[in-house]
């Protein structure tokens, strides 16, 4: 009865049909479909342009500001271990015969042996040939380790003369750390291998040998690369199967997209010289394992010389390469190589603008034209290149006044120099001073040495040395002039014996070192390495130098070797060595000032002979006749004693002329010095390198009219090194001795006397 007014309703419930259940079916399948493609894709598009940006932040980045210097555990300052600048690649001329860089990452545990090899190695040819000078740069590439640690430690065995240590605060990858390694060595040849030592350091002779026949053959830009499994009876390779056959996959990828020439692209053992790693570094975009094949691709579109020898190879326990991960990796790099460098996305002259100018950091824009080999000598460098460096630095070209300067000639100094004397002061020089060529009334006292000795450096040579002054003062290093003069008593008077530590030595071959007069092993090397020896066997932390005429030369070069234990320089009447220096003094120049002094200088020379009077004397003062070689010995030294005054003393030939044993001796190295034109690599290798002491505190005294080394040398000295201060003496020549001379060498001694030394501190 309760139910009967209600009313009851029916709803229909119709199945849906097959043909709606497909469609919402494929609906799903399409929209996951379309997720999957677009994860796939997106994945594939980071994969692919991951590396893109990171070579165009490679681009962007300043190439030498994230590390500079380099740790010396053997220098100690307020804040810990000293800082030394590092070099690099962009320096036109190498300071040292060879640059060996090893990468790595985590290797605390095979960084040692590979060290030891490469130290012991090297020291060993070292012996052999002396001209062998070497750097080795480890580069720890953020490792999470105690690779720096046990590297650092090396380095306080070995000091940095041998290895130095680079630094990454953050890892870049194996590519990436090579190239900054180099970007920052300073050797002629530049050798790559790996930190694991799977190849030993001792085939680098075999390398060494093809870059040599490509040099003598007129070739420059050449690569040598190491082989290991392609050359089966030189190469010994035994790998796991799994990389054999992913490594001849990945050869056959390479030799169809990229390199044809090379078939161990992959190989950790590559030589290369100084141009080649230039052009190919610099412009490198793929930091990770396939670096190899791109800096390869560089060199081909460079049309540099490429070759492959046969190197012994082992797989060595511990390798940080994941097979799998590394062959994606690279596959990737190769696609992009070949790609981005076709469609003109790279190029072979990207980064150029980045390294320059941060490279100015260092060296003013008129430096780095002097030294940029690519793009100033090179002749498979692209005009792009040298145009992209011209429009970097345009903007900045004002800001250096001398750039337009003409330096390329001494210009001729003036014959009326005395009579611009006498107009500069208003009274002739010989009224200036009861005797003219005297510095008494300048200088200190004379005082006697409280110490002198020996030392015994290599190939037989012992050096007299000595110090005066202070024990416990200011430590400076008096170097002579010459090359041959030894030193004298004048020499001890510059410094304030109160305040300094006045030390004199004798150079090879020179004054009271032993044997007196020898050529042999007596190269301004040599002479740079000694310095350093008396440095440590005297126990000095850091010195002053103070040099004139050619010790100016050896205190640059050895400023230049050793900067991080140079306080200040001092340096008179510069001379640099460069041929045009030597001409004008030894062939045309100085004899328009002094045409009676020249006649008696040539006058022992056949008329047949005198376009090259260094050739024509280095014959005779090396003579076995001594018939011949003493007059020639005296002959070439009073040219240069009665040139150097501006008004000479009136007993000066009398004294060159009465000493005919130091004469020969004199003679007879500085022509060896000038015949071998310094030792050095380059005509300009010392202004050229200038760059790596201007941070050093520096006076350079020059006297206006020095006919001995003129005044253009220590200008364009000043123009590369503006931070240099420089004094010119109106109304003197060549001499310390001269009076303005003397006051301004004193006056820059007292400058420095109460300095400390902490220049190179921060």
């Amino acid at each position: 009865m309760g139910n009967a007014g209600s009313e009851i309703h029916e709803i229909d419930i119709v199945a849906p049909s097959v043909t709606t259940m497909l469609e919402i079916n494929g609906l799903l399948s399409y929209a996951a479909f379309v997720v999957a493609a677009l994860s796939i894709s997106t994945s594939i598009l980071l994969w692919v342009i991951s590396p893109l940006i990171e070579s165009k932040r490679l681009k962007e980045a300043p190439i030498l500001v994230e590390e500079q210097s380099y740790e010396d555990p053997n220098q100690t300052t307020t804040e810990g271990n000293a800082r030394i600048p590092f070099g690099s690649v962009l320096e036109e001329n190498a300071l040292l015969r060879l640059s060996v860089i090893i990468p790595a990452y985590n290797e605390e545990s095979r960084i040692t042996e590979t060290l030891e090899d490469a130290i012991t190695y090297l020291e060993e040819r070292k012996e052999v040939s002396s001209s062998l000078t070497y750097e080795i740069i480890v580069v720890d590439d953020g490792s999470q380790d105690e690779t720096a640690r046990v590297v650092l430690a090396f380095v306080k065995k070995y000091t940095v003369r041998c290895i130095k240590l680079l630094c990454l605060k953050k890892n870049h990858g194996k590519g990436g750390a090579v190239r900054k390694g180099i970007l920052r060595s300073t050797g002629e040849r530049i050798l790559f291998t790996d930190a694991d030592n799977a190849t030993k350091i001792r085939e680098l002779g075999k390398l060494e040998a093809i870059l040599d026949d490509e040099h003598l053959s007129g070739k420059d830009g050449v690569i040598v690369c190491g082989s290991r499994a392609h050359l089966e009876k030189e190469a010994i390779a035994k790998r796991h199967p799994l990389r054999n056959i992913l490594m001849n996959g990945f050869h056959l990828l390479v030799s169809n997209l990229c390199v044809k020439q090379v078939r161990d692209t992959q190989c950790g053992f590559k030589l290369m010289d100084r141009t080649a790693a230039k052009l190919v570094f610099i412009p490198m975009h793929i930091e990770r394992w396939g670096f190899d094949v791109e800096i390869l691709y560089i060199a081909i579109r460079h049309r540099l010389t490429i070759k492959e020898v046969a190197v012994e190879w082992r797989e060595v326990p511990g390798s940080k390469l994941n097979v799998a991960t590394a062959s994606l990796s690279m596959l990737r790099e190769i696609l992009l190589i070949r790609l981005c460098y076709s469609i003109g996305l790279w190029n072979t002259d990207d980064n150029f603008s980045s390294v320059l100018l941060s490279y100015s950091a260092q060296s003013n824009l008129l430096d780095m034209w002097r030294r940029c080999t690519i793009l100033r000598k090179h002749p498979k460098a692209s005009q792009r290149s040298r145009s992209a460096f011209q429009r970097s630095t345009s903007s900045s070209a004002l800001k250096f006044p001398h750039a337009s300067l003409n330096t390329e000639a001494c210009g001729l100094l003036p014959i009326v120099a005395f009579s611009c004397a006498v107009l500069s002061t208003g009274q002739s020089p010989e009224s200036q001073s009861a005797h003219p060529h005297c510095a008494e009334e300048e200088l200190y006292p004379v005082i006697k040495p409280h110490n002198t000795g020996y030392l015994s450096v290599s190939e037989g040579h012992q050096l007299y040395y000595e110090e005066c002054g202070n024990p416990h003062g200011k430590p400076v290093l008096i170097v002579h002039g010459g090359p041959g003069s030894g030193c004298r008593e004048s020499m001890r008077c510059y410094h304030n014996p109160q305040k300094y530590r006045i030390i004199l030595v004798d150079q090879r071959g020179s004054g009271r070192s032993k044997p007196r007069g020898s050529l042999h092993h007596n190269t301004t090397w040599h002479l740079v390495d000694d310095m350093e020896k008396l440095r440590q066997h005297l126990r000095v932390d850091r010195w002053q130098v103070f040099g004139g005429s050619w010790g100016s030369t050896l205190s640059l070069a050895y400023a230049i070797t050793h900067p991080g234990r140079v306080t200040e320089l001092i340096l008179r009447g510069i001379f640099t060595l460069r041929k045009k220096e030597i001409d004008f003094f030894y062939q045309s120049g100085a004899n328009s000032v002094y045409p009676d002094r020249w006649e008696e200088f040539v006058n022992i020379i056949p008329t047949e002979e005198r376009e090259d009077l260094v050739l024509a004397y280095h014959k005779r003062l090396n003579s076995s006749d001594p018939n011949e070689r003493i007059p020639a010995a005296l002959a070439w030294t009073t040219w240069e004693k009665t040139t150097s005054n501006l008004c000479p003393p009136a007993d000066a030939v009398e004294k060159s002329m009465n000493d005919s044993e130091f004469a020969e001796t004199f003679a007879r190295i500085e022509n060896h010095y000038f015949i071998n034109e310094g030792f050095f690599p380059s005509d300009s290798f010392l202004i050229e390198n200038v760059t790596k002491i201007r941070h050093i505190p520096t006076i350079i005294v020059q006297g206006r009219y020095d006919v001995v080394c003129p005044m253009q040398t220590a200008w364009d000295l000043h123009k590369a090194f503006p931070e240099a201060e420089l004094r010119v003496v109106q109304t003197a020549g060549h001499s310390a001795l001269e009076p303005g001379i003397a006051k301004e060498l004193v006056q820059a001694t007292k400058k420095f006397e109460s300095s400390r030394n902490s220049q190179l501190d921060h």
